[in-house]
């Protein structure tokens, strides 16, 4: 089938009516040294790198050209003192004038310079010494990383005590919100709120114990791996547009269950390069067009075949006083009453793979769980062109559509990384035009679960 007469394609010319986006911009910035305020030649990219499951930050990298004079005599003074303020403004489809009514968005990072180097030091500049002479050498590229004020000072705090009867999901609620708003950082930057899923163990227990000095953005997961487990499917933590943002990294279940959720319509590559406008907001859906390079790893069957589709241990908490029952001056053993085995998926030739688990004897299920949820999916990987990152969120609820044939067909998953790459549109010294492009990473139910849906 021709997909200009799928189904796919009606979402396609919705988005493409639904009227201009905010997502040409100009950026600048400015660097602070010390008391020095400077202002760069130019900025020339910013990578904004969420991966909300293996980190629990933004990892920033701003390149600017700055020249070396400049760099020399009123940067490199200050390396271990230098803040940069990152300054947007939205500007219209087809011109470059600022959009009316549109907030400049503005917010300062501690900067740190990646690769640095002296020209100086390394002799590279002979015995030029003023600033002046300096700029007239060179215009070099430089990169810094930028870190959040908050993160700043959040991932510096320790946390530990005694808890009694409550249950993980509300203890790491209550610390991560309590003390991360102790940041010493302006009011609009401070800390608004968790938001969190649902936990899927809602046990009270009686003693939750945190070591003294656990760092407080360690603590989701120790709860998870230290404290009886919070998902059965696999942890995410992610503080994201000042709210930390916890879910079940592999529950590709939650589309329905009223959480704004994102619909990705992937169409061929080379159909619609660069078109302006790629999503529309449907109630608390997002639609978009994955109009860029897709790609797409099959990584389930092997890591069952390898690490197992099912999984067993011995119940810690039973083997105390549930362990053997004594009969006629015997002490007989129940597998049934003392280990916990379960097959994930039934694989399609019955030949089920449960292997024992590396915690042999544990009472944390929902970790054996959540390593078993890792192995019953696989990843996909699209590019959404003239994105707006803003619209996302950690362990958003994704349904992705593609055509199979004559038939359009949906995988459900969940967001687990989008990497922004921001840009100048068109190359020279007078652009100030920059757009967006934003790789989308989720994880997704093996293709086996893939539904038909006309």
């Amino acid at each position: 089938m021709d997909i200009t007469n799928s189904s796919l394609w009606y979402e396609v010319d919705k988005i493409i009516a639904s009227g201009e986006k905010p997502v040409h911009s100009t950026w600048d910035l400015t660097i602070y040294a010390n008391s020095l305020q400077i202002a760069p030649f130019k900025v020339l990219s910013i990578d904004f790198e969420h991966d909300f499951l293996h980190n629990y930050t933004d990892l920033i990298l701003v390149s600017l050209a700055l020249p070396l004079g400049t760099f020399i005599k009123k940067v490199y003074p200050y390396l271990d003192n230098l803040d940069i303020e990152l300054i947007r403004q939205d500007i219209g489809e087809t011109n470059g004038n600022v959009n009316a009514g549109a907030v400049t968005q503005v917010e300062r990072y501690t900067a740190t310079m990646v690769d640095v180097g002296n020209p100086i030091i390394q002799s590279n500049i002979g015995r030029i010494s003023s600033e002046e002479d300096l700029n007239r050498i060179d215009i070099p590229t430089l990169t810094f990383q930028l870190t959040n004020k908050s993160i700043e000072q959040i991932r510096l705090i320790p946390v530990g005590g005694i808890y009694r009867n409550m249950t993980g999901e509300n203890l790491i609620k209550a610390l991560m919100t309590k003390e991360s708003q102790t940041a010493n950082v302006s009011a609009d930057r401070k800390l608004k709120g968790v938001q969190m899923v649902k936990a899927s163990n809602q046990k009270v227990r009686e003693t939750l114990i945190i070591p003294q000095n656990v760092p407080l953005v360690d603590i989701p997961h120790h709860v998870h791996y230290h404290c009886g487990g919070i998902y059965s499917s696999g942890l995410g933590y992610y503080l994201f547009k000042d709210h930390w943002y916890i879910f079940p990294a592999y529950d590709n279940t939650r589309f329905s269950d009223g959480d704004p959720t994102l619909t990705i319509v992937n169409i061929p590559k080379q159909l619609l390069p660069g078109i302006e406008r790629t999503y529309r907001k449907d109630g608390d859906n997002l639609v978009i067009i994955a109009t860029g390079d897709t790609s797409f790893k099959e990584l389930s069957n092997i890591a069952q075949l390898n690490d197992g589709n099912g999984v067993r241990f011995a119940d810690a908490s039973k083997m105390m006083d549930k362990f053997v029952v004594t009969k006629d001056n015997k002490a007989i053993a129940s597998r049934a009453k003392t280990n916990t085995e379960m097959v994930g998926e039934e694989r399609a030739n019955k030949l089920n793979y449960v292997t024992t688990a590396l915690r042999k004897i544990n009472a944390n299920p929902f970790v054996e769980f959540s390593d078993l949820a890792a192995r019953q999916g696989s990843g996909v990987s699209v590019v959404w062109e003239n994105s707006n990152r803003s619209l996302l969120y950690p362990g958003m609820p994704v349904k992705y559509q593609y055509l199979d044939g004559n038939d359009v067909k949906e995988l459900f998953g969940v967001l687990l990384g989008a990497h922004e790459f921001v840009s100048l549109r068109e190359p020279g010294p007078t652009a100030t035009r920059y757009t967006s492009s934003t790789t989308l990473n989720i994880f997704v139910k093996s293709i086996t679960s893939v539904t038909a849906i006309g």
